[in-house]
């Protein structure tokens, strides 16, 4: 009893499950049917130019991709909903938005400062670069080992010493010690004839005439008040009259018997010590021997060898080459025992407590940096930054890199920064607030630039824009976006490529459907906002690949 039971209900539920699958079948093959895409044609997936009405091999060799009518898409709108899409606009599913990876940004109007990063090198300043060059011929002796191209030296620190044997050399040494030897006991012209040879006295100018004695008298006993005449010489002498009594001057015979005082002045050089100021023979001793010294400074003598000369009295035969500041050795153009000739360079220090950096900026960005523009300094790998400031732009293009070199100076006390280094260069430049997007949002065809405006629902727009000035990773927008909109930041060109494919089969359907990124934004008369400088920002910047 109990068997004939379950092989009744074995069948009814056997039935029950044939009829029910069928009727399901039934049913969800028409919702189905009623719901499924319309496609409208095939299109080649490597030119979207080849359409065709029936699936087939593209002449790519892959197969025809269906388009379907996005306004009849299986379960996706309400019944009776009919959306008014510009041309060009595609909807994509959020499955389809998941798989593409597609990300969406806001239109944001920010104010601020923004940093532009560059790669500098530190370099010496070139009005601290001091070359040490020999004077005169002779030979190295044994250089220093401690100064070596890269070295740090100090200020006066020995670096090598070169044996002179000039003739001259020794010759300016004993005229300077005689000098120094003479200083206040040089001897002065005593007659107007050796004031005339030393240059005192010029030629042809009678000497100072002594004043006569008031009160003197005459021969017949008379005092004598009028001043004396002074000898006559300009008269010529008389035919017949010998050269050396033409020469000798007009005395008369009264004259001649006065006392020595009644003398006329032609006599007062003989007698009489020419009146000299005690400062013009200090003056003249310094004269004779800064002259000496000098000549001595020009052959390479240093300072420090001239005060030993000065208190030793012994002559040098070499020259020192000292460090004349703490700095470092850039270059190094001798050797131990070689003969140098004069002018040869052998060594070039830099004060390095000063530092130029010179900066690689593109022509776009150039525009923003002024004299006098700070910027920070940091070294790659370390936390530490510098502070500097532009001081000039170089007005010299490198072709190769499409780079201006723009140069900045910093102190560097410590030496931390040494020449040939690479650092980060961080400008910070003010700029008025204005309306950004993320580069990565732009699609830059050459000829136009657009973004995909996200509208809701999965759908996107495409629209031309006009861009400004970059910096960084955010572009500006002069035309074609309003702040607050919402767009594509990464998957866009998927979703671009799925737009173009979509007007290239309108096009070859006979669909009136344009592509608006085509029309010309109204923005050739629009003024640009202007930077704090006073200079326009560019509509169509430079783009910069970070």
């Amino acid at each position: 009893m109990k068997k004939l039971f379950f092989a009744i209900f074995l069948t009814l539920l056997l039935i029950g499950s044939f009829l029910g699958g069928a009727w399901t079948s039934r049913h969800g093959t028409a919702k189905y049917s009623e719901n499924e895409r319309r496609i409208l044609n095939y299109v080649d997936p490597m030119n979207p130019v080849n359409v065709s009405d029936k699936p087939g091999i593209a002449p790519c060799g892959m197969p025809m991709e269906p388009v379907y009518d996005s306004e009849e898409s299986a379960g996706q709108n309400p019944p009776g909903t009919v959306f008014s899409m510009s041309p060009g606009t595609v909807k994509v599913t959020p499955q389809n938005q998941q798989i593409i990876g597609v990300q969406v940004g806001v239109v944001e109007r920010l104010p601020g400062t923004y940093e532009i990063r560059a790669l500098g090198r530190i370099t010496p300043d070139e009005n601290r670069v001091y070359p040490l060059i020999a004077a005169t011929d002779g030979w190295t002796g044994d250089t220093q080992g401690n100064t070596t191209t890269g070295t740090l030296v100090k200020k006066n620190q020995l670096m090598a010493q070169i044996k002179i044997y000039s003739y001259d050399f020794f010759t300016w040494q004993q005229r300077y010690l005689t000098e120094l030897a003479n200083r206040g006991q040089r001897r002065h012209p005593n007659t107007p004839t050796e004031a005339r040879q030393t240059g005192i006295l010029q030629p042809g100018v009678p000497p100072r005439t002594a004043a006569p004695q008031s009160g003197a008298a005459q021969p017949d006993g008379t005092p004598d008040t009028a001043p004396q005449p002074e000898p006559d010489f300009s008269e010529a002498p008389f035919p017949g009259t010998k050269e050396s009594e033409a020469s000798q001057p007009n005395v008369s015979q009264p004259e001649i018997q006065q006392p020595k005082g009644r003398l006329p002045a032609l006599t007062l050089g003989l007698t009489k010590r020419l009146a000299r100021d005690p400062l013009d023979d200090r003056a003249d001793s310094a004269l004779y021997v800064n002259k000496s010294k000098l000549e001595l400074l020009n052959l390479g003598v240093g300072e420090v060898q001239l005060e030993e000369l000065a208190q030793t009295a012994q002559y040098v035969s070499t020259i020192e080459l000292r460090s004349p500041v703490n700095g470092l050795v850039i270059s190094r153009g001798i050797s131990s025992h070689q003969r140098v000739d004069r002018g040869t360079e052998c060594f070039r220090v830099a004060d390095i407590s000063h530092v130029w950096i010179v900066a690689d900026i593109f022509n776009a960005e150039a525009q923003y940096i002024r004299p006098g523009t700070s910027a920070r300094i940091s070294v790659p790998g370390q936390s530490k930054h510098y502070e500097a400031r532009v001081s000039d732009i170089l007005p010299k293009f490198d072709a190769t890199t499409r780079t201006l070199k723009v140069r900045l100076e910093m102190d560097n006390p410590k030496n931390m920064l040494l020449p040939d280094m690479f650092v980060d260069v961080d400008f910070r430049i003010p700029l008025p607030s204005t309306m950004t997007v993320p580069a990565s949002a732009i699609l830059d065809s050459g000829r136009k630039k657009n973004v995909f405006v996200a509208l809701g629902d999965g759908l996107f727009e495409p629209r031309s824009v006009v861009t400004g000035w970059r910096f960084g990773d955010r572009v500006e927008i002069v035309e074609g976006l309003k702040p607050g909109e919402q767009i594509v930041t990464s998957g866009n060109f998927l979703i671009d490529s799925e737009s173009r494919m979509r007007l290239a089969s309108a096009r070859l359907s006979g669909t009136p459907e344009n592509d608006p990124s085509e029309k010309t934004p109204q923005h050739i008369n629009k003024k640009m906002p202007e930077d704090k400088a006073g200079k326009s920002a560019p509509g169509s910047a430079e783009p910069r690949h970070d």
